[in-house]
């Protein structure tokens, strides 16, 4: 069975999200993604489980600025969807946060659904490698 990835991207940028699914083909990795709508009122965070919950979905990337993930709805639907995710697939599945801009984005300030995330920064496009090792974890944390 084929990994994948499955990014969630905060912002509305078909450039940047390219460009991330891009980089990470450079590493072998395939993925698919959708753009995160801040809506709670239509369970619009609910709209990706499906895809999420494939089998061959072996890590979840959600990209954004630090600014996005302080928005109360965004953590609130987020953490629903982390949630829906590790009740099936185990609290151990990976998820890593690929955070844009400026910003202290740190695991301690996420949402309690997100605190086992891994925060690395986008800038400068050195993330596939670790994003691979994620994949691979079996346990505990991704990295030292």
């Amino acid at each position: 069975m084929k990994k994948k990835i499955w990014l969630t991207s905060l912002a509305r940028s078909p450039e940047t999200m390219q460009g991330i699914m891009t980089s990470l083909k450079g590493y072998g990795l395939e993925g698919a993604g959708h753009f995160w709508e801040d809506n709670l009122d239509k369970m619009a965070w609910y709209t990706p489980r499906t895809e999420l919950l494939e089998p061959e979905v072996s890590l979840w990337l959600i990209h954004g600025s630090a600014e996005m993930f302080s928005r109360p709805s965004v953590r609130y639907g987020l953490s629903l969807l982390a949630l829906c995710i590790q009740s099936v697939k185990g609290v151990d599945f990976p998820i890593i946060i690929l955070q844009d801009g400026e910003g202290d984005l740190g695991a301690a300030s996420l949402p309690t659904a997100l605190k086992g995330c891994v925060v690395l920064p986008a800038a400068g496009g050195a993330y596939g490698a670790k994003v691979v090792a994620g994949m691979y974890r079996t346990s505990g944390q991704m990295f030292p």
